[in-house]
């Protein structure tokens, strides 16, 4: 079968340290599911999320020192999610907030507007990501250790798809603060995080590749969105800001779906862009290091 790039398949521990950034943060939901059923230590859950945090830095440290190696790339996209979703974005959106809902008439409350709001302000964080990534692979680039990476970047734009898919990690705990009842949903949406990510490393095709990747998060927010949907009338939230909660309901399932859209958008451009500029002469990228763990 002909191959659009060459990329080394992973070894073994490469592929766990790999798809450790997708099970790891499955842990704290499966002892916070646990202990509705049973007695557990309150305090465990917390503890598990600390050290599962302390792992993926780890991780992430061991693949900065090898260059970056295509396992550990998707642990830059959590890193660069976390710091831009966390901090400058909310600030920024704070500056243009008032005037973005005077403009789509926000004061109407319908649920088209709450929708199309929400949307604005995920597509506003997503290409603040999209931004501070770009930035980064310049940085990258200078720096002789991870200077391969920007190189493979421009063979292969695939990478920067999977750094953003990365970013659906912490996403996931955004899309979900605040609900109760929510473990095994989450679980699930981990999973086929999971699932994408082993396609990626397994294929060498730079489009099955890419399609794994798109599978992974189509999935990942189609079940976020079902489980909203379904979790809403469970939570405690009183009025549900306003709305009867079958709408609030249909305002967490749309606005979760048109997120989706927007990422699958943000994902494909990459490796579309490096398709339509890859050199003629470029048939092998610049050497992978292997990074072994």
């Amino acid at each position: 079968m002909k191959q659009d790039s060459v990329s080394p398949t992973p070894t073994g521990r490469e592929l766990l340290a790999g798809l450790a950034l997708f099970v790891l943060p499955m842990l704290p939901s499966l002892l916070q599911f646990a202990s509705r059923h049973q007695s557990a230590n309150s305090g465990l859950g917390g503890a598990v999320s600390i050290v599962s945090l302390i792992m993926i830095l780890v991780v992430l440290a061991i693949g900065l020192k090898h260059g970056v190696p295509r396992w550990a790339v998707p642990y830059l996209g959590v890193a660069i999610t976390t710091l831009i979703m966390l901090g400058p974005a909310w600030r920024i959106w704070d500056l243009f907030y008032s005037d973005i809902q005077a403009v789509i008439d926000y004061s109407s409350r319908t649920l088209q507007v709450r929708v199309l709001y929400q949307t604005l302000m995920s597509s506003f964080n997503w290409l603040l990501v999209c931004a501070f990534i770009a930035l980064l692979i310049l940085f990258l680039n200078a720096w002789s250790s991870t200077n391969p990476l920007a190189g493979r970047v421009r063979l292969d734009g695939t990478l920067l798809s999977y750094m953003l898919f990365g970013g659906v990690v912490i996403r996931l705990e955004l899309i979900f603060e605040g609900y109760v009842f929510d473990e095994l949903w989450r679980i699930a949406c981990l999973v086929c995080l999971a699932l994408g990510a082993w396609g990626y490393l397994m294929s060498a095709s730079k489009c099955r590749r890419c399609i794994a990747l798109l599978s992974g998060v189509t999935l990942t927010y189609l079940l976020a969105a079902v489980g909203k949907w379904y979790l809403v009338p469970l939570q405690v939230w009183g009025a549900f800001h306003g709305l009867q909660y079958e709408t609030y309901g249909r305002f967490e399932f749309w606005r979760t779906l048109t997120e989706w859209a927007w990422v699958m958008f943000i994902m494909v451009v990459p490796a579309l862009l490096n398709r339509a500029t890859r050199p003629a002469t470029a048939s092998v990228p610049p050497n992978e290091s292997p990074g072994v763990i």
